[in-house]
C-alpha cells in the first residue's frame, strides 16, 4: 500500500489552478523482482482539491511501473497510468486522465517492500462535455510534486 500527498497545478480548461491532493495505491499482486530491477502493477486513487476550493478532482488509475535499485538504499522509479477521472464543483465532468511519473526511492528498512518515494508526475486529461463548442475538451498538462511511503500489510 502506498500513501502520499502532492501539490501542483490541477487540470482546468481556463488556467492552471494550484491545489493539494492525496494519493493511495494498492498492489495488484503483479510485481516481479529480478536482481536490482522490480516491475510492478498497482492501482492508484487520487483526490485533489483546488486552492480556491471550487473543484475536487478524483481519479482511479491502473499503474505499471519499474523500480531500479542500483544501490542498497537509493533507487529510481518510473511509471505510467491511465484511467477515469472526474471533477466536481462549479463545473462537473467525467473524463480520462493519462499520467507519467518519475522519481527517487529511498529504503530505510531491511524489508525491500518498505520505502519512501519523492516523485514528479505529469498528466493530461480529456473531459466529456456537452457544450456549444465541443463534445470533448482537452485539459492542459497537470503536475504533481509529491512524497509517498510504500509498505506491505
Amino acid at each position: 500500500m502506498e500513501l502520499g500527498t502532492y501539490w501542483g497545478p490541477m487540470p482546468d480548461a481556463d488556467s492552471f489552478v494550484f491545489g493539494v491532493g492525496f494519493l493511495a495505491g494498492f498492489d495488484l499482486g503483479r510485481s516481479a523482482r529480478y536482481g536490482p530491477i522490480q516491475f510492478r502493477g498497482d492501482m492508484k486513487f487520487r483526490l485533489g482539491l483546488t486552492e480556491d476550493r471550487s473543484r475536487v478532482y478524483l481519479s482511479a488509475t491502473p499503474t505499471a511501473g519499474l523500480d531500479i535499485f542500483p544501490w542498497s538504499v537509493f533507487g529510481l522509479m518510473v511509471e505510467a497510468a491511465a484511467g477515469p477521472t472526474t471533477q466536481i464543483g462549479d463545473r462537473s465532468d467525467l473524463g480520462l486522465i493519462f499520467i507519467g511519473s518519475g522519481g527517487f526511492t529511498l529504503r530505510f528498512s531491511e524489508d525491500p517492500r518498505n520505502h519512501m518515494k519523492l516523485f514528479l508526475s505529469l498528466g493530461t486529461a480529456t473531459f466529456f462535455r456537452s457544450s456549444q463548442h465541443a463534445l470533448f475538451e482537452h485539459e492542459p498538462v497537470s503536475g504533481e510534486l509529491g512524497i509517498s511511503y510504500e509498505t506491505s500489510f
